[in-house]
């Protein structure tokens, strides 16, 4: 089975991403991380939150007519994501709906919404598992005049790093194996430079 990426003309330049295999293997290891470090207790889950700034929210009430506009996945957390700055949408942390993106079929481990270990929904009501940080990426803008909508206080700073935080690549926990992680850089440009041969 083949697997293309987009090719971004305007940077010049590719970059690795996670083989589906590779994905598979890290969703095992967040399973298993789940259930070693205590319970895998589901706790109601009355909001999802923006964690921004008020100043935030007044850009989106005078600039944007009160909606917040999804925008481009920037490099936050691992550089082997295959969303990178490939699909635009609004994250959400939680105290569903499905993304409906065509690009994430067939390239993201799909869960099932009423039965997986991190985020479920039942009855109407959505339960998040209490002993991981568990985001959401919605992608479609959202107007802040609806009537659930509200505010809440900003955890943190209630700002986010320029092109996104990168993951500590030595963690043991989200982190694949040494072994297991075949697709570096450095495979890409030999792989590159022996198409250009041809």
């Amino acid at each position: 089975m083949a697997y293309s990426l987009p090719y971004d003309t305007t940077r010049r330049s590719t970059r690795a991403v996670f083989t589906p295999e590779e994905l598979r293997t890290l969703h095992t290891m967040a399973v298993n991380h789940v259930m070693r470090t205590g319970s895998s207790d589901f706790k109601h889950c009355r909001t999802f939150y923006r964690n921004k700034l008020p100043e935030y929210f007044r850009q989106c009430k005078l600039d944007d007519n009160n909606i917040m506009k999804v925008y481009l996945k920037d490099n936050n957390g691992d550089p082997k994501s295959i969303i990178n700055g490939q699909i635009k949408g609004l994250f959400f942390a939680t105290s569903v709906d499905p993304i409906t993106d065509m690009f994430c079929r067939g390239k993201l481990i799909k869960l099932n919404l009423t039965n997986n270990d991190f985020l479920k929904r039942m009855s109407g009501m959505v339960f998040v598992t209490d002993n991981v940080w568990v985001e959401v990426l919605y992608t479609e803008d959202v107007d802040l005049s609806r009537p659930d909508c509200t505010f809440s206080t900003v955890y943190s700073r209630g700002t986010s790093t320029p092109g996104g935080l990168p993951k500590n690549p030595s963690c043991t926990v989200c982190n694949l194996p040494t072994a297991t992680a075949r697709t570096t850089s450095d495979d890409l440009e030999a792989l590159l430079a022996k198409l250009r041969m041809f």
